[in-house]
């Protein structure tokens, strides 16, 4: 049967250092579904960031889906069905949270779709502008709206190593913590990542993990990486990821590295 699906990470992967998707990226995507494959976007920010590279990817129409929240939604595209929901969790979140401020660390928290935070510091700001999602400065997070479903800490990765050693130990077992950038470690549910993600959805479209593709470049790629069939890390990907991948590409984000894999493995 050969490979049906591939997975994409968005940030580090399928863009490049300007947040661009390729040209022939969208090509690429383009010739996999006249192939009779199927392409999704997976990926840690909200359903609502993607949209505008859905659009641009050409794969806003029926039939078309995305892994959002690091696994913790997948949806279809054109009609904004929700399949599978798993939010972090309000009781979770706010021990998580009460945790963190004793750390002091720089907090940004997704409830619902909506993004918070409690500082209104520039590099909140940017990180609103990056995702492409508003923000909303609130004085106390337990006034957020909506199921937490996820939680963000920026910093300094030496500081981040830290929080992370001591909120696994405080957390262990009803929370997880990873990195999805040097500067950026995320919080969720223990059993909500990519990995479980794309094996909801592959099992919705009937497509054995065997038959599917995942490509990225941080460590919260990491369980997508290894519950595919072929799990593919870009070449300026984190040394973690490229330890658990099975194969490493000889070009980078920079580089269409996501049309290098369709065509390469996907349509080969």
């Amino acid at each position: 049967m050969g490979y049906c699906i591939l997975f994409a990470d968005l940030d580090g992967t399928l863009l490049d250092g300007k947040s661009q998707i390729h040209p022939s990226t969208r090509g690429a995507v383009g010739d996999a579904f006249a192939a009779g494959k199927q392409f999704a976007l997976c990926s840690g920010r909200s359903w609502r960031s993607l949209e505008r590279f859905e659009r641009e990817l050409g794969i806003a129409g029926a039939g078309r889906y995305g892994v959002a929240f690091n696994g913790g939604i997948v949806y279809e595209i054109e009609s904004k069905k929700i399949l599978l929901e798993q939010p972090m969790g309000n009781e979770i979140g706010f021990e998580v949270v009460k945790a963190l401020k004793e750390f002091g660390a720089d907090i940004l928290l997704y409830a619902g779709d909506t993004l918070y935070a409690d500082v209104e510091s520039d590099a909140n700001k940017n990180y609103s502008r990056h995702v492409n999602i508003p923000i909303k400065f609130t004085d106390d997070f337990f006034n957020v709206e909506g199921e937490i479903m996820k939680i963000l800490v920026k910093g300094e990765n030496e500081k981040l190593k830290r929080v992370s050693s001591a909120m696994s130990e405080l957390f262990a077992g009803r929370c997880s913590d990873f990195f999805s950038a040097s500067t950026l470690i995320e919080f969720a549910r223990p059993e909500t990542h990519k990995g479980s993600g794309i094996e909801f959805l592959a099992n919705y479209l009937k497509i054995p993990m065997s038959g599917t593709i995942a490509i990225g470049d941080q460590a919260n790629d990491i369980e997508m990486i290894k519950a595919a069939g072929l799990g593919i890390a870009v070449s300026n990907a984190a040394d973690e990821l490229k330890r658990a991948a099975d194969v490493v590409l000889p070009v980078s984000n920079d580089e269409d590295a996501v049309g290098f894999a369709i065509k390469n493995y996907l349509l080969a």
